[in-house]
């Protein structure tokens, strides 16, 4: 069920974007959008998908090796790779890109040993013909999207 972004629904959007734990009265208010408004507005979003989360600081929780893979595996390991992908508690992000790699995942370990080890199992127990990383040193700007 798609829909078209009305400007009500951007502002909320975006003000939940900046805050996830704004009260159903400060929305209203913040967003010039009657109370009943937001709250049917609010509604309708969540029956659509829409969750509020929030944005980790990965640091802070003592995870300090940050990376982005992308990934190509051969075709008759790339199912049990997407399912080991998705069952690992290190990977944040997992995405399924096209040309000449299968997926593209962003990691979180503790340190970069940890990372290493997880490097190591991916190539020993899958038939990965290609991986680029890049190792995150610092956020620049993240989920800051504007909808309005």
């Amino acid at each position: 069920m798609d829909m078209k972004i009305s400007s009500n629904y951007a502002k909320l959007l975006s003000l939940l974007r900046e805050n996830s734990r704004l009260k159903l009265t400060d929305l209203s208010v913040k967003s010039g959008i009657p109370l009943t408004t937001t709250f049917m507005n609010l509604e309708r979003l969540e029956r659509l998908g829409i969750r509020y989360t929030t944005i980790v600081d990965f640091r802070r929780l003592g995870f300090f090796s940050r990376n982005k893979l992308a990934i190509a595996v051969d075709k008759q390991h790339r199912d049990a790779l997407e399912q080991y992908l998705l069952s690992s508690v290190n990977v944040n992000n997992m995405y399924v890109i096209n040309n000449e790699f299968d997926f593209f995942i962003e990691t979180v370990f503790p340190s970069k040993i940890e990372f290493r080890s997880f490097l190591d199992k991916l190539r020993s127990q899958f038939k990965i013909s290609l991986i680029h990383m890049f190792e995150v040193v610092a956020d620049k700007k993240r989920e800051s999207f504007n909808l309005f």
